[in-house]
């Protein structure tokens, strides 16, 4: 599996002619090494050389590990569940945030609720090639 998530990261010198056959467990794969890193990121002791471990550093991992883990509820099997999602959405709080994942487009949807608003916000993939 570490091979078919590396392939699926770094883009190899030529692009594959079809779609992965497991494209669902890769992705969930890489969800799951995503909130492994945002829990080691949260929970990581202070250090004499970086100084003390703020509250908001605590408080901003744990979002994006709440965010991880509900958009992955959201997003499993390549498609959204539209009930999950809005489920989701009517519990989103102040400072959470959750992401939709379009595979056919190669994009996702990032809405997150700030000082009482909802912001939407379209991120987009571009393949970008360096002809050196």
């Amino acid at each position: 599996m570490d091979a078919a998530i590396f392939a699926h990261l770094a883009l190899p010198a030529q692009l594959p002619q079809s779609e992965d056959a497991n494209l669902d467990a890769i992705e969930a794969c890489l969800v799951d090494r995503l909130l492994v890193t945002a829990r080691i990121m949260r929970d990581l002791p202070s250090h004499k050389a970086l100084g003390p471990r703020s509250s908001k550093d605590v408080s901003a991992w744990e979002s994006i590990r709440q965010c991880l883990i509900v958009s992955k509820a959201v997003n499993s099997g390549g498609i959204v569940n539209k009930s999950k999602f809005l489920a989701e959405l009517g519990h989103l709080g102040v400072g959470n945030a959750l992401v939709l994942y379009i595979r056919s487009q190669n994009a996702a949807l990032l809405i997150h609720r700030l000082a009482g608003y909802i912001y939407y916000t379209w991120l987009f993939t571009y393949v970008l090639w360096c002809l050196c």
